[in-house]
């Protein structure tokens, strides 16, 4: 069976949002069994992982571009491949990207490359030195090499590789760069059908003349460039069958033994009761391991819970009625290449049309019931809402502004981050020796000249509001411990403390009273 793969310009992959195409290219990829996905423009930062974007059965290799958005290629290797598929070379200089990786059991080099409408001159030229010392280098014979990508040349006429009119001079020195690079190393530019409305502007070179018994071009929704279907000469690599050795069982996989219900204390008791010698006296020892790993089993299953089987993943249970409408896209697709009259493709494309946006329904139901389902079991399956929300939040969470201790207002990240370091590094520091209280009752009497107060004839009021204050600023949490002022009272003492505080004034006032109903006596 022949290979096929599939390349063109996605315009935003968008993954963990509601415009996410990761799922149609999933799909894609399982219906014709993709050998590899080339696509450009995928609009990715370099935060956004891997797992974000991935694709079942495939591993991703990516070149994002760096310090802005757009722009950015990713190749997608089918999993039987990418053990043997190695990066050669990462680029980006802020308007082209390029990817070369290579697939060493197919001796074959993946170029992917995205050139913008307004490169320039000198980044392109930058890119094409890149893509010359690489080849220039490769070594004899040479391998296979694939050049595709989307170069927006829309001013050359294929397959003939002439200039038209309407193109800068700039243009066309980028266009002669990639005409010299193709002569030079014998390739040839094989994509001859309309990639974006009537330009031909997703464009693949290979130095292998025969590589592609056809290709067909398919319009899509999420993007306003065709994708284009390859259909190549490899041929699939059929799996080796081993028939003489049998087929492993691991007998314990069904058991949790992960789980926190596993009573590890019985099981240990009733395997230590068991009279092995008994068990596995006269056999040889194939059937004595046998024997003890089946007892062991039947142990198992009073003292170990049972795994739950996984869920299938979102990407792998495509509905039924999505299933359906896949195989009439496919089917109106093929028509519409072998159409004649403007009619008939007319009349095909709105068909077509009409499917596109029945599966965009069907992905946006898929997803609504989705999130109903993670809102109604948030108490009773909480894992599946945390990974419905790592797969698809928008929020992120953003600490600061910050306010300092002078109260200077503080937004920048490596500021925010020496003030929380230092703000943890002053709460949880030890105390000075100097400053540790030993005697709660003499915290209140310190430095506060409650006698004066009361011989100067003051409020008594003013001095119990004074020491109140002291109380509390002293003792506030942020404070406790600190290494620059006097700790706060540990929590179990400050009952004590506060009992001091209370006998402390009560002496005071009922002091005070007796004195101010003396002189009124005497008076």
């Amino acid at each position: 069976m022949l290979e096929n793969s599939l390349m063109g310009n996605i315009q935003g992959l968008y993954p963990k949002t509601n415009q996410s195409k990761v799922p149609f290219i999933g799909e894609l990829a399982i219906e014709h069994d993709l050998m590899f996905i080339a696509l450009t423009e995928t609009h990715l930062k370099e935060e956004i992982g891997n797992a974000e974007i991935a694709v079942t059965n495939y591993t991703p290799f990516r070149a994002d571009r760096e310090n802005r958005s757009h722009g950015g290629v990713i190749t997608y290797v089918r999993n039987d491949l990418a053990p043997d598929t190695v990066p050669l070379l990462v680029y980006s200089n802020g308007q082209v990207e390029l990817l070369v990786i290579k697939i060493k059991s197919l001796n074959l080099l993946i170029f992917n490359c995205y050139r913008p409408p307004s490169c320039t001159l000198v980044n392109f030229t930058k890119a094409y030195r890149e893509m010359h010392k690489l080849i220039e280098d490769l070594p004899t014979p040479m391998p296979d090499i694939i050049i595709c990508g989307d170069f927006n040349f829309p001013f050359i006429h294929w397959p003939e590789g002439s200039i038209i009119t309407g193109a800068t001079r700039e243009e066309q020195d980028q266009a002669s760069l990639t005409f010299e690079l193709s002569d030079k190393f014998f390739l040839t530019q094989l994509i001859t059908k309309p990639t974006r409305k009537n330009n031909t502007i997703d464009l693949l070179f290979t130095n292998i003349q025969d590589l592609l018994s056809d290709h067909t071009v398919e319009k899509t929704i999420f993007s306003d460039h065709n994708l284009v279907h390859l259909h190549t000469r490899y041929r699939k690599a059929k799996d080796q069958v081993d028939t003489d050795t049998p087929p492993s069982h691991n007998r314990f996989s069904a058991l949790n033994f992960d789980s926190e219900a596993v009573n590890w204390s019985d099981f240990h008791t009733a395997l230590t009761n068991k009279n092995w010698d008994h068990i596995l006296s006269d056999k040889d020892p194939n059937a004595m391991l046998d024997t003890m790993l089946n007892t062991i089993l039947s142990e198992c299953q009073f003292y170990v819970p049972k795994r739950r089987k996984p869920a299938l993943a979102r990407h792998l249970t495509i509905p039924r009625d999505r299933k359906i409408l896949m195989r009439k896209r496919s089917s109106l697709l093929k028509q519409l290449d072998n159409a004649r009259g403007e009619e008939r493709k007319l009349a095909l494309s709105i068909k077509i049309a009409n499917i596109e946006s029945k599966l965009k329904e069907s992905h946006e139901h898929q997803r609504q019931r989705e999130e109903n389902r993670a809102i109604e079991n948030i108490k009773r399956n909480p894992k599946f809402f945390c990974s419905y929300c790592r797969r698809f939040s928008k929020i992120k969470t953003k600490v600061g502004p910050l306010r300092t201790e002078l109260g200077e207002s503080v937004n920048d990240h490596a500021r925010v981050s020496q003030v929380l370091k230092e703000q943890y590094e002053r709460v949880f520091s030890k105390p000075k020796p100097s400053c540790v209280i030993r005697d709660p009752a003499s915290f209140f009497t310190e430095d506060i000249g409650l006698q004066d107060h009361l011989t100067n004839g003051r409020r008594p009021e003013r001095s119990h509001q004074a020491t109140e204050s002291k109380f509390s600023s002293w003792t506030r949490w942020n404070t406790c411990y600190s290494s620059n002022k006097v700790p706060g009272l540990p929590l179990p003492t400050r009952p004590q403390a506060l009992a001091a505080l209370a006998r402390h004034w009560s002496g005071s006032r009922s002091a005070k009273t007796s004195s101010h109903h003396s002189c009124l006596q005497r008076g």
